[in-house]
């Protein structure tokens, strides 16, 4: 997974000693492990067969044999897009809550009021999951103040024009930088605060 995060700030030189190279090369090794472990995954509950199914809606009925390899494909973009971002994110929310024991105690008893309804050992359904807003809240105002993922590329399709004062000629390639509107005090007051409670409210977007 290193190689493969690594890679993709490099020059897309696919030679083998390159740092695109390596990544390419540990992109294969995943794949190769995920489809082992579908292939002899001890719980048959059909997810898999149910994340496929969502994909054949989608897709071009001439597409039906690519399909399995389309959703390895997939299920690897999560791995590298979820793997240091969760990471990370799990690490400042506890350093948040834990900065902020009010907040701390009403996601206890959120989840407590969860946990009354739930027998042993059962899981959380997504619904369940759905009606912790209050943690969903806590995880959003976590990645305003820490989006690991600071930036990404654009490229404009057609010229965009910005407030009538600047344009973006088609074609172009441009980086949003995401933190500018995150600490913007005119979507949120005092930015450098974490406050969940800003989404109990309508912001001014």
């Amino acid at each position: 997974m290193y190689n493969l995060i690594k890679g993709m700030f490099f020059l897309t030189i696919d030679l083998p000693w390159t740092a695109y190279g390596k990544d390419m090369q540990a992109r294969e090794k995943v794949v190769k492990m995920l489809t082992d472990y579908l292939e002899s995954r001890p719980i048959k509950d059909g997810i898999y067969n149910k994340f496929i199914q969502t994909i054949r809606e989608d897709s071009p009925e001439d597409m039906e044999e690519m399909l399995h390899g389309q959703g390895r494909d997939l299920l690897t973009g999560l791995l590298f897009a979820g793997h240091n971002t969760t990471v990370d994110t799990m690490v400042f929310t506890v350093k948040y809550v834990g900065e902020n024991p009010h907040v701390l105690t009403k996601i206890w008893k959120e989840h407590e009021n969860v946990i009354k309804l739930k027998q042993a050992g059962e899981r959380l359904t997504w619904e369940e999951c759905k009606a912790m807003s209050f943690t969903q809240d806590v995880i959003t105002e976590t990645l305003r103040l820490c989006n690991v993922s600071t930036t990404t590329f654009k490229k404009s399709l057609e010229d965009v024009h910005v407030r009538g004062k600047l344009v973006i000629p088609k074609g172009w390639m441009v980086l949003p930088y995401f933190h500018s509107v995150h600490y913007d005090p005119t979507f949120y007051p005092k930015p450098c605060k974490f406050n969940p409670w800003h989404y109990k409210v309508v912001l001014n977007f």
